[in-house]
């Protein structure tokens, strides 16, 4: 048996199959890959979403500052309209 190897892109010719439950379902998780065509192997759920200085999609519906993923992966930044507190008065 040969060693495997872990990548971010797909093999050429090569056919996957997918897991379809959540390998990964706990704040601060893991995913853990025993042994086989590799060693055991620990990931964590940072290593796995790098951060990213761009967004997919901005959500007015989630605070400034904060972030998160939709089923498709693709990043949310929080993009709500903070009210400072300030009033102006327009009257005369």
């Amino acid at each position: 048996m040969s060693a495997g190897s872990l990548a971010n892109t797909a093999t050429s010719g090569q056919t996957y199959a997918e897991v379809t439950s959540p390998a990964i379902d706990t704040s601060n998780g893991f995913l853990y890959i025993n042994k086989g065509y590799f060693a055991n192997t620990k990931i964590s759920l940072a290593t796995l979403i790098p951060d990213s200085a761009t967004a997919d999609v901005v959500s007015s519906a989630m605070l400034p500052n904060y972030e998160a993923f939709d089923t498709l992966g693709r990043r949310i930044v929080g993009g709500m309209t903070i009210y400072d507190g300030s009033y102006t008065s327009t009257w005369s």
